[in-house]
């Protein structure tokens, strides 16, 4: 049974019913890849059917006690928002823009990826050195990237990527990656100390070179539709958070700067 039947300029048809091997063979002869993008929507759309509709079916909303009891279910499945067909991965990268934080390899992982995605970069760097990383980009990468510069709200920063790069080939401390830990974001870093005692497989992403990277940010694209994958690598990333908590990274901090 057709539900809606949508008619196109070129008199083509799309029709919407709830068949839904007929609905992905359609979605596919107008653009494989969105089939995907099919599956992800209906998979979370159910999570929030379940709760909103089944769960509460039979609950009534007659005392703001009873609503704000629920809340926190229904903040968590984000049933407050309006579905967004198009959405894109969110990629940031925040630190000196330099060859030695590794956005190189970023750009050059990026520029082969096939992904819908936004890159957000944070951090100073010369114009030189700017310049001659946006000539590294293709035009794909180059229309979806956007140059920060300074960062003053990182809070701001972390809230609006869901996935962290860190690519850095050294760091003293890796204080950046532990800040995006502690906003729970999906962190990927290469695997070499001190970011591989902070970042592991069963947390987050670990790669030893561009190929590495690039698989990685495919996998962790993919792995964001699975709230499953996703809650258990966040309590994996609380649980080494517990270890490199203030009171134990501050006197490593005394220690690294002699004060």
């Amino acid at each position: 049974k057709i539900w809606y039947q949508f008619v196109f300029e070129d008199n083509s048809k799309f029709n919407y019913s709830g068949n839904e091997t007929e609905m992905k063979k359609q979605i596919e002869k107008i653009n494989k890849s969105d089939v995907e993008g099919y599956e992800k929507l209906v998979n979370f759309t159910k999570k929030i059917f379940d709760k909103g509709f089944t769960e509460l079916a039979d609950v009534p909303f007659n005392e703001p006690l009873v609503m704000m009891q629920q809340l926190p279910a229904l903040l968590k499945l984000k049933s407050y928002k309006s579905v967004d067909l198009n959405s894109s991965v969110n990629i940031g990268f925040l630190g000196r823009l330099n060859k030695n934080k590794g956005i190189e390899d970023l750009i050059e992982s990026l520029n082969e990826v096939d992904l819908d995605f936004n890159l957000s970069i944070g951090g100073f760097g010369t114009e030189n050195y700017i310049n001659f990383l946006k000539q590294k980009m293709n035009a794909n990468v180059l229309k979806r990237s956007n140059f920060l510069v300074y960062v003053e709200d990182q809070s701001k920063f972390f809230e609006n990527i869901d996935i962290f790069v860190f690519p850095s080939y050294s760091e003293g401390l890796g204080l950046v990656l532990l800040e995006a830990m502690s906003y729970q974001k999906v962190c990927i870093t290469r695997n070499v100390e001190p970011m591989n005692q902070f970042i592991n497989y069963e947390n987050g992403y670990l790669f030893n070179n561009t190929d590495d990277l690039k698989q990685c940010i495919l996998e962790a694209s993919k792995d964001l539709s699975s709230e499953e994958v996703i809650n258990k690598k966040i309590h994996n990333l609380k649980k080494v958070l517990e270890i490199y908590d203030i009171k134990n990274v501050f006197p490593k901090i005394l220690e690294v700067y002699n004060l």
